[in-house]
């Protein structure tokens, strides 16, 4: 009697998990920033729901999203085209939609509610006396980079093979920035070529990081949504003493900085890979600075400053962030504290 109503729950969790992801994500058509902040929480009822109700329910809400995505746009587009084209276009459009949002979003959230003994792949296990009973966390942001960079890195590609070059995108993008920009005075020596080579050049790092940033605080939230509602299988981590990035990603954050200097498609899918990694070191930049100012009489106001300074500096904090997590890569800035506090105890 138990498991049928375990089962009736897990069911409607689903289909109202699924409805609410892809309602979320329409909203992004309205083009305002209310509708792309509601937009940006597309991935949490899908997150919750596997987190909370188990993989296989969120991975039937991921395959009503996806359904439910796939309809919406063939209404969309029946009316303007015949109705092959509309299914075969609604039907790429769902495939895009799982691909890079419904799977994601159940894939990250599978992880973080996986017990070490039930490995995801074979090469993901690590298996030592100093971790915890359940998947690293560090590994779970460290996938969710993986999946910002190969997101941009194939859009990347697959828009590339309809330009004949690099120049010629940005000169079919120029008018579309003349218009973007006619609502403001413009220097006369505006040249809208050179902006859209620009723009060209920061939308790969700019979407990666993104798409990592919204994925991990979704995930965030997520796991706080379904800690309150005691339904989370794990305890709660401790994050800014957990999150590790490993430390031959430093090495892999050099050569591709290295390769952003290359011209065309390589320097852009190696300026997406920098600027995930970056985030990848800031965040453990930011875990260092909460676990070693703790027990500190100014951590309050330290936590505060850094805050502060990020939301009105930003993207100039991120660089010190960065260096701090790499700092800690190197020398392991927090298991010395720890390692020096047991010795005084």
């Amino acid at each position: 009697m138990v498991k049928i109503k375990a089962l009736d729950l897990r069911l409607p969790v689903a289909l109202g998990s699924g409805l609410a992801t892809t309602l979320l994500l329409v909203s992004f058509r309205q083009g305002t920033l209310p509708a792309l902040i509601v937009a940006s929480l597309s991935p949490l009822p899908l997150m919750i729901a596997t987190l909370g109700f188990g993989h296989a329910t969120g991975l039937g809400a991921a395959a009503i999203a996806a359904l439910t995505f796939t309809a919406l746009m063939a209404a969309a587009f029946l009316p303007h085209n015949q109705w092959v084209d509309a299914i075969v276009t609604a039907g790429l459009s769902g495939l895009v939609f799982a691909i890079c949002l419904a799977l994601p979003a159940w894939w990250l959230a599978r992880l973080a509610g996986l017990n070490r003994l039930d490995i995801a792949l074979p090469w993901t296990a690590r298996r030592n006396g100093k971790s915890s009973d359940y998947y690293p966390v560090g590994l779970i942001v460290c996938q969710a980079a993986l999946i910002g960079f190969a997101i941009v890195a194939l859009a990347t590609l697959i828009v590339s093979l309809g330009q004949t070059s690099f120049d010629s995108a940005a000169a079919r993008m120029a008018p579309l920035v003349v218009q973007a920009f006619s609502p403001y005075e413009l220097p006369n020596h505006f040249d809208p070529v050179v902006l859209a080579r620009l723009i060209i050049r920061a939308m790969p790092p700019l979407f990666a990081s993104l798409i990592l940033l919204v994925f991990v605080l979704n995930l965030w939230f997520a796991g706080r949504i379904v800690q309150i509602s005691d339904r989370l299988t794990r305890p709660w981590p401790d994050i800014p003493h957990e999150l590790r990035v490993p430390r031959l990603l430093g090495l892999v954050l050099a050569a591709a900085c290295a390769l952003c200097l290359l011209g065309g498609i390589a320097g852009l899918v190696a300026s997406a890979a920098t600027a995930v990694l970056v985030i990848l070191f800031a965040l453990q930049g930011l875990c260092v600075i909460h676990d070693l100012s703790r027990g500190a009489k100014f951590r309050g106001a330290l936590l505060c400053g850094v805050y502060v300074t990020f939301v009105l500096l930003t993207p100039w904090p991120l660089a010190v962030f960065t260096i701090i997590g790499l700092v800690e890569a190197g020398f392991s800035l927090r298991d010395r504290k720890a390692a020096a506090a047991a010795s005084h105890n």
